[in-house]
């Protein structure tokens, strides 16, 4: 028999077209006519589509690309310890501070007061006892009164005991004195240090 699609010898018992694969029309005995345009035109064999290969470059290109942006986006981010590093002390805006209003002589003490150690001027307040005397100049008025506070230390600086004085009141700009005694006087005691200098308005 003969395949009626690609006109092929076949075997009488075949069921599909060794050539062409098409099935086999059970009868078939003879070969298509060759100036049978109708049957040229209606029984062609089978197309094999194969996929153009540009569209699969494309396709495969765009799956890799997806697949790489779903890996980086789950990637923890990566920070250098720089990041962490602290701006440099350069770098940091101090604020500035107003000093214009200290006395000549006194030192910068706080917004509040200007302050001087005058414990070798003047007269010994006690004759048994360590003191310290410190002139006050407050920017402010301290309409309710002046506060301070002094550690005592012996060599080490380690702080041994300590004492404290005040003023009724002091006004912007005006001096004050203070002064912190220990008694009876202690060969131990080497320095002072003060803690709290305060202006109650």
């Amino acid at each position: 028999m003969f395949c009626s699609f690609c006109g092929a010898k076949e075997k009488a018992d075949s069921i599909f077209c060794s050539k062409c694969g098409s099935r086999l029309a059970v009868g078939e005995d003879t070969a298509p006519d060759a100036n049978d345009s109708d049957a040229n035109s209606t029984h062609l064999p089978p197309i094999q589509k194969s996929k153009p290969k540009l569209v699969l470059v494309f396709v495969a290109a765009a799956a890799v690309i997806a697949a790489l942006g779903l890996v980086f986006a789950f990637q923890p981010n990566q920070v250098t310890e720089e990041a962490y590093l602290p701006p440099s002390p350069e770098l940091i805006e101090k604020p500035i501070i107003d000093k214009s209003w200290v006395p000549a002589g006194f030192e910068w003490y706080s917004d509040d007061f200007a302050t001087k150690w005058v414990t070798q001027e003047g007269d010994w307040p006690c004759s048994d006892c360590n003191f310290w005397k410190l002139k006050v100049i407050p920017q402010y008025d301290c309409s309710n009164g002046v506060y301070a506070e002094l550690n005592m230390l012996d060599s080490a600086d380690t702080v041994v005991d300590w004492s404290n004085d005040s003023l009724p009141s002091l006004s912007a700009g005006q001096t004050g004195l203070l002064i912190f005694e220990n008694y009876p006087y202690d060969e131990g005691i080497d320095g002072g240090q003060l803690t709290e200098l305060k202006c109650n308005r």
